[in-house]
């Protein structure tokens, strides 16, 4: 690791490293614009069974992680048509009260999956428990953003898990009509839009945009080079080490299957905003879709615009006036209420800060006054998870080349 690889850490939450390309873009020779909406969902549900019956296997033990979303939803929607609830284990993790936590686990209570709820605004953490993450997300990206992976080896050993990674991208999620012309332009629409601590030391883009790899935006589809970008540098270099870590055997039925390269060829009209998507689910299975949503802050996607706008505001209300003291739409925890209410885990995270200080490696962060400045409002929370997170790194066996100009030693 040299010093801008560092440097790209801090803007954007990973270590950029080569990889054999492992999302295909496989083109098919069909013009879908002539056909029904209805007809289309048909298509997509075939294709979304086929891909779950490829990969599953009657003699394993099956994990479905469940969020707020919809990935998850329809997955463990399609296993139950392969097994019976009992057979299929879930859990959900992050705040109590929060959307993540909470339709997790009223969704799997419905469906009467074997569940287990792990809160992590009140979980103690200690160094172990990073250095652990660190080691099983390969040192790869930012913390913070898993579960206590210990536990969940320990306790779903041997259990294949069911990822739903990606499946917003293959929706159409990161579809844009204002899409890039060229290569260059989209990797550097990528270094402007995808940064992860938006206050961290500005690099050069043109500088960093050699850490992007051009030979990853290949295929022939309807995607943009800007989704093209996604669902292969971020998919493989930020995702998936989150997302997929730890011991378990991931099956990833939103990646390279018939389904994917279905909603790839669909006219850009059908991806816009997951158009067809959310057609396909509530075709796939009513009832989960008209279940509560993040997306729709705890509400159906069956909610009018009123009652979405009504509902958000009274949300804002309470938060204002401090009945409710974490946001909805957190994610995993709330860094800044944990670290600001409980002194153990401040003191974990000062100490990773005070030693990442000692070796001297970083000369464009003051992290002298990181700390007061982050307690004053003026150091983002992304920046603390980078800067600790890069220590647990090192802590636990991460090398940087010496020698080289910026600091590094």
């Amino acid at each position: 690791m040299t010093h801008d690889h560092v440097k790209f850490f801090l803007n954007y939450g990973y270590f950029p490293r080569e990889f054999n390309q492992t999302i295909h873009f496989n083109c098919i020779d069909e013009d879908f614009s002539e056909r029904s909406r209805k007809d289309l969902s048909k298509v997509a549900a075939e294709l979304f069974l086929e891909s779950i019956s490829k990969l599953y296997k009657s003699n394993e033990r099956h994990l479905v992680p469940l969020s707020g979303g919809f990935d998850s939803r329809v997955i463990l929607s399609a296993l139950m048509r392969f097994t019976e609830a009992k057979n299929i284990y879930a859990y959900s993790y992050g705040a109590k009260g929060t959307l993540d936590y909470e339709i997790g686990r009223k969704l799997a209570q419905k469906i009467g999956v074997n569940h287990l709820s792990f809160d992590m605004q009140s979980y103690q953490f200690d160094i172990e428990d990073l250095l652990y993450n660190s080691n099983a997300i390969k040192q790869q990206t930012v913390l913070f953003h898993n579960p206590p992976l210990s536990i969940i080896d320990s306790l779903f050993e041997n259990f294949h898990c069911w990822s739903g990674i990606i499946g917003d991208v293959v929706a159409g999620s990161a579809f844009s009509y204002n899409s890039s012309k060229n290569q260059s332009g989209a990797i550097l629409k990528y270094l402007d839009t995808k940064k992860y601590a938006i206050d961290a030391e500005p690099s050069s883009n043109e500088s960093l945009k050699n850490f992007i790899s051009n030979s990853i935006l290949s295929g022939n589809t309807n995607l943009t080079l800007d989704e093209k970008l996604v669902l292969t540098e971020r998919y493989e270099n930020f995702y998936k080490p989150i997302i997929c870590s730890g011991n378990m055997v991931f099956n990833k039925p939103f990646v390279n299957s018939k389904f994917s390269d279905f909603m790839f060829n669909l006219p850009v009209t059908l991806r816009e905003n997951c158009k067809l998507y959310y057609e396909f689910i509530k075709f796939f299975d009513p009832e989960l879709y008209a279940f509560p949503v993040k997306k729709m802050l705890g509400l159906s996607m069956e909610a009018s615009q009123l009652a979405f706008h009504y509902h958000k505001s009274k949300i804002r209300i309470k938060k204002k006036i401090g009945m409710d003291k974490i946001r909805l739409d957190t994610n995993y925890f709330d860094f800044n209420y944990k670290y600001f209410n409980e002194s153990k885990f401040e003191r974990l995270v000062n100490d990773q800060i005070y030693d990442l200080n000692q070796r001297g490696i970083i000369d464009y962060i003051d992290l002298d006054s990181v700390i007061e400045q982050f307690a004053a409002g003026k150091v983002s929370v992304e920046t603390i998870k980078t800067l600790v997170s890069l220590e647990v790194h090192l802590k636990n066996g991460l090398t940087l080349d010496s020698g080289i100009d910026g600091g590094l030693c």
